[in-house]
């Protein structure tokens, strides 16, 4: 019976070392999967900050493109501006003719009275 008794408690013994053995084993996976799952969290905080500047980015860029845009818009205005009262100045010359000044001596007086009331009647 002594010899049943001593393996009993050397299998006992055993069970208990195995058995801390594996909680310690479990306790370890359990860390490890903290840890793992900290960093994931790091890495997806970190994943969503680039994406953020990213973002960001993209919309400065896309200001500038718009603002480039609208500064190129107000040259060709501006420049159109110009252009149309350059035209209007010119068409203004070219509508109004300018009545031939009468020569005492040289014209005939009454072909130029008849020409200053057709102009006249034009300019009406």
């Amino acid at each position: 019976m002594g010899s049943t008794l001593y393996n009993s408690e050397k299998r006992e013994e055993y069970l208990k070392q195995e058995f801390e053995r594996l909680v310690g084993r479990e306790s370890h996976k359990g860390k490890k999967e903290l840890q793992l799952q900290k960093e994931e969290r790091k890495l997806a905080l970190q994943l969503k900050r680039e994406e953020a500047e990213c973002v960001e980015r993209e919309r400065d860029r896309e200001a500038e493109r718009w603002k480039e845009i609208e500064m190129e818009r107000l040259r060709i205005q501006a420049a159109g501006v110009k252009a149309d009262a350059e035209m209007s100045s010119t068409d203004a010359k070219a509508k109004y003719r300018k009545l031939p000044t009468f020569i005492d001596g040289k014209g005939d007086l009454d072909s130029w009275l008849k020409r200053f009331e057709r102009f006249a009647a034009r300019s009406q």
